[in-house]
């Protein structure tokens, strides 16, 4: 399927302003593209409050963002946002988060992690497991009562994503309810079926992910880390309910697939959809994407029936 309309007027858009494709650019250069990239704000009415806190993490701290819809929470979602590793930051993903918190009746925290190359691996990982460290001990303040916690990540923040839940399965805790992965990047190959037919998207290329692990782990050993690269861990069996969102003209379109698949086999209950005609970056599009919405409502669902359910017959 061709990509779709609005894809290709986003690109069109990036063009215009004269966008460079990331890895010619320095991280300082590259993360004002990607700040000024096209966005529209979500209407923060639709939710109740928008706290800022500052947790402290191994070597420092971090900010979060914690977002409370109208109604009372059903779950704790700790979200952790795309950028290679390298650019983005929280404050950009609040218009998102608003609309999570709003069709998912839950809590959002969005975690501000540190980015490389000022801060390579493991500090971006290490903050994201803190973050959750952070918000299970929190729980009682931040949502009343003990809620399902989940995890959500997009594209490397769906890679901090499922490093967390690894973590947290070989480290006894926290229990996670379900872990929410958008197009995310799980391994490290740049030579898949996806690299090779959509590699040259402007608005994310198999050039422009080699710059970002070059930032991220510049060791290509170290990338076999399974906190690194999730398709190395050796065991995935027992791991929490799983949602995996992919798109057709991504490349990571692949490996975030191959994921699923070795979930799927380990005997991990998988919800997956692979979007057609979308790039990466339409996930979180909920402002002006009706797909993107559409694979909101896919998270929802899972969330309101099955991880709720699954809840309730626990206690």
């Amino acid at each position: 399927m061709t990509l779709d309309k609005i894809s290709q007027n986003f690109l069109a858009q990036m063009r215009n302003h004269g966008a460079l494709p990331f890895h010619l650019c320095t991280p300082e250069q590259a993360r004002i593209i990607y700040d000024s990239a096209p966005s529209k704000i979500e209407d923060q009415a639709q939710i109740k409050e928008i706290n800022k806190t500052t947790i402290p993490v191994s070597g420092g701290e971090i900010d979060l963002f914690v977002i409370e819809p109208l109604e009372e929470p059903v779950s704790v979602i700790v979200f952790y946002h795309g950028g290679g590793w390298v650019i983005g930051k929280a404050s950009g993903y609040i218009s998102y988060a608003c609309y999570l918190a709003k069709i998912t009746n839950s809590i959002i925290v969005v975690a501000d992690y540190r980015k490389a190359p000022e801060n390579s691996y493991p500090i971006p990982a290490n903050d994201a497991y803190e973050t959750l460290l952070w918000v299970d001990n929190n729980m009682g303040k931040i949502a009343g009562k003990r809620l399902p916690l989940i995890v959500c990540g997009e594209s490397a923040g769906g890679n901090l994503a499922a490093v967390t839940v690894l973590r947290a399965k070989d480290s006894n805790g926290p229990e996670i309810a379900c872990q929410i992965l958008a197009c995310p990047i799980t391994n490290h190959n740049f030579e898949n079926e996806s690299y090779n037919s959509h590699g040259e998207q402007l608005i994310i290329s198999k050039k422009d992910m080699i710059w970002f692990w070059d930032h991220y782990v510049p060791d290509v050993e170290v990338r076999k880390n399974s906190y690194v690269s999730p398709m190395y861990a050796k065991n995935v069996s027992g791991l929490p309910r799983t949602v995996i969102i992919t798109a057709e003209h991504d490349p990571l379109c692949q490996e975030g697939e191959d994921y699923a698949e070795r979930l799927i086999n380990a005997g991990v209950p998988v919800t997956f959809k692979r979007f057609e005609g979308q790039m990466h970056g339409f996930f979180t599009w909920v402002d002006f994407s009706s797909v993107s919405r559409e694979a909101q409502a896919i998270i929802s669902d899972v969330i309101l029936n099955e991880v709720l359910t699954e809840s309730k017959n626990k206690r």
